[in-house]
This record gives C-alpha cells, sequence and structure tokens, in this order.
C-alpha cells in the first residue's frame, strides 16, 4: 500500500510539472505576441505620415538605394529623401566651414558683405551691388576668372558650384509687384538650375527693413516683405529646394531690423553678418 502511494505521488508531481511548464510556456508566448503587436502600431502609425519627397535634382550615373527614415534614394538619375523635409529648414549641428568649400553666395549688395565680414572664408561670393531679379540675367555686373564681366549666373556656371545660397528681392520690393518678384525668381531658378544641373540650392529669406526705412518708403515694408518671403517659402518648396528663413535670424523683437545695427535702414554692420552665417551653418541639409 505505502509503495502504490509512491508510485501515484510521483505520476501526480510529474502531472504537475508538465502543467506548470505548459502554462509558463503559454504566458511566454502571449507576452512575446504582445509587444510584437504594440511594435506593429507604433511602426504602422510613424509610417503614415512618411513621405518620399525629391528635394534636389542630382543626375547620377549610379544607382543607389536606401530604404530607412531620412537616407537617401537615387534612382532613374533623381537624388529623393525619405521622410519629412521642413520649411523652413529646422536647426541643425553647426556645419565646420569646410561644408562650404564648394558653396558660392549668390545675390545683391546686402551678399557682397559675405564676402568682407563673413566667419566662412572658404565659401565664394557672386554677387552685385544694385542688381534686381528684373536685370539679374542680363547685366554684365561681375567679373569672371579672365578678368571678363560676365553676367552673375555666367560667373557662377564657371565655378562649378555643388551648392548655391541665393537671396534675392530687396532691390525691387519698393517698387515691383510680388506677384512679379516670384514670377521673375522662377526665370533665375530655372536659369541657375539648367547651368548647375548637380547644385543642392538654398533659398534664402530676405532680411527686414528699419522702422525708419519702412517710414519714407512708399511701398518698402515689412508687411510686404514678409508676404515675398511667405510665397518665396512655396516656391522653394515647388522647385525641390531647400529654404532657410534668415529674415527671422536677423529681426529684433519690434519686427524690424534694428536701426543699431544697421548702416541705413536695408544694409547692415559687420556683426550681422557674423550673425547670419551663423545661422546658415546650423540650418543646412542633414542628408548632405
Amino acid at each position: 500500500m505505502p509503495e502504490n502511494r509512491s508510485i501515484f505521488d510521483r505520476k501526480k508531481k510529474t502531472f504537475d510539472v508538465k502543467l506548470n511548464s505548459n502554462l509558463a510556456s503559454l504566458f511566454l508566448i502571449a507576452i512575446v505576441l504582445f509587444i510584437a503587436l504594440i511594435i506593429s502600431i507604433v511602426w504602422a502609425f510613424s509610417y503614415k505620415n512618411t513621405d518620399k519627397i525629391i528635394v534636389a535634382q542630382r543626375p547620377d550615373s549610379v544607382s543607389s538605394s536606401k530604404t530607412d527614415d531620412g537616407e537617401k534614394t537615387q534612382s532613374g538619375g533623381e537624388q529623393t529623401l525619405t521622410g519629412a523635409v521642413e520649411y523652413p529648414l529646422s536647426q541643425s549641428a553647426m556645419r565646420e566651414t569646410a561644408y562650404f568649400s564648394d558653396a558660392v553666395f549668390v545675390g545683391d549688395s546686402i551678399t557682397t558683405g559675405i564676402d568682407l565680414y563673413s566667419t566662412i572664408s572658404t565659401a565664394k561670393v557672386v554677387a552685385s551691388t544694385g542688381v534686381n531679379l528684373e536685370t539679374f540675367l542680363t547685366t554684365k555686373s561681375v567679373r569672371n576668372s579672365k578678368g571678363d564681366k560676365v553676367t552673375i549666373p555666367e560667373a557662377v556656371k564657371e565655378l562649378g558650384a555643388k551648392k548655391i545660397y541665393l537671396m534675392l528681392g530687396t532691390n525691387g520690393i519698393d517698387w515691383m509687384s510680388v506677384e512679379s518678384m516670384i514670377k521673375q525668381y522662377q526665370t533665375v531658378i530655372d536659369r541657375l538650375k539648367k547651368d548647375n544641373p548637380d547644385a543642392i540650392f538654398y533659398i534664402q529669406s530676405i532680411p527686414p527693413i528699419t522702422k525708419d526705412k519702412e517710414a519714407k518708403s512708399e511701398q518698402m515694408s515689412v508687411k510686404k516683405i514678409k508676404e515675398f518671403n511667405a510665397q518665396l517659402l512655396k516656391l522653394a518648396q515647388k522647385n525641390k529646394m531647400y529654404f532657410v528663413d534668415v529674415f527671422s535670424a536677423l529681426v529684433s523683437e519690434d519686427g524690424y531690423l534694428s536701426k543699431d545695427i544697421s548702416t541705413d535702414g536695408v544694409h547692415f554692420n559687420s556683426s550681422v553678418y557674423t550673425t547670419w552665417i551663423e545661422y546658415v551653418r546650423c540650418h543646412t541639409s542633414r542628408y548632405e
């Protein structure tokens, strides 16, 4: 009799062990399935809002592809980016000056100051005092490497720039309509893109003016500058170019350019160029 109970007890213990083992396995499987479900929901939600956006046209004979979010994808001669591209560009890590070694800053008299006061001596400047969106393509206002007078587009093409920073519009804001300025700006973009198919373009908003300057001008106002910059941002999106909001970097709390840093209500002193260029260095593409 004791021996029979001993056998029964051993069988019961064996059954209990197997039952506990099966329950533990089922519990572990349930946990794994629950975690997998959570991960799937999070992934589906984040992927839903991810769009493929072409940021810059850069013909390339090499075809490569990376599908991770935010990486480059090249196919059919176009460089594309996966993930949302912000307009205007948000703050990024400050670039070393070497990043601008193949960059050209293009514009009017405001841009010419970069050549004198900039902290990025590696960059080139092709700009001319008085140039506006109507004269940009036709006026021979700069000199090329041979010393000959040429148009700004011709000089830029000769440099073979890989990054082009555009700031145009201050000359004309007091007499041209915003609509006509944007139309002319598109013509400028078309020419520069044709001449520099491998370049990445950064469109810069034009800076504010002082309150005194606005008071003395009939059409030149901060309100009109803001309207132009808003349309300029849309133009950058349309042409798949980056947009750098320089206006926000230079505007004072009252919504104008501070008269303490301006020489004539439009142009500014050397310290402002440091602020401007540091802002540009901290607002670049994450993919280059």
